[in-house]
């Protein structure tokens, strides 16, 4: 069997595959040898020569599997995990920076569902939304909730005259 990268196969899949292939081995492995001793030695003389596969094809992925292989992983698993953390920090470079590059001018200030109500009684709830029916209406605000245009029209309460429990109220 040999293990080579295709074309159009990233490192991480290569990387799958020959965990699958040392999957495939070491099953292999542990179903013909009764003996542990050699089932030990067996087992990892091929996570050896898996490992060293990955990291010889790896090279053919540029950067990446420069990296990886400086790192010298233990195992599969652990070349995998470079790999994963080497791509996500590839991407993150690459993504534009637009913290603090906002464009004001095309912003537009948009004014509260509220005020808008306020402003037309009888506007429709229902714009280019399907899940208004069409002939909902807002009703008129009444004179009550709307605010008093001066602070002049604002009275203090009367306060009424509380008389004491042992007095009867007369008529």
């Amino acid at each position: 069997m040999q293990l080579r990268p295709e074309k159009r196969e990233t490192a991480y899949t290569f990387g799958l595959r020959c965990k699958d292939m040392l999957n495939l081995l070491l099953t292999k492995v542990k179903m013909s040898e009764n003996d542990a001793t050699k089932r030990a030695v067996k087992v990892e003389m091929r996570n050896d020569t898996i490992l060293q596969t990955y990291l010889r094809d790896i090279t053919q992925f540029g950067d990446i599997g420069h990296r990886v292989r400086f790192r010298n992983p233990a195992n599969i698993e652990v070349a995998l995990s470079h790999i994963l953390e080497e791509e996500n920090f590839n991407y993150f470079t690459k993504l534009p920076n637009n913290v603090n590059k906002t464009d004001f001018k095309s912003l537009k200030q948009q004014t509260p569902l509220i005020q808008s109500l306020y402003s037309n009684n009888t506007k429709s709830i229902t714009g280019n939304n399907p899940y208004f029916a069409s002939n909902v209406h807002l009703a008129p605000v009444p004179q009550c909730f709307r605010p008093q245009s001066s602070h002049r029209s604002l009275q203090r309460p009367q306060m009424q005259t509380v008389l004491p429990v042992s007095q009867p109220r007369s008529l």
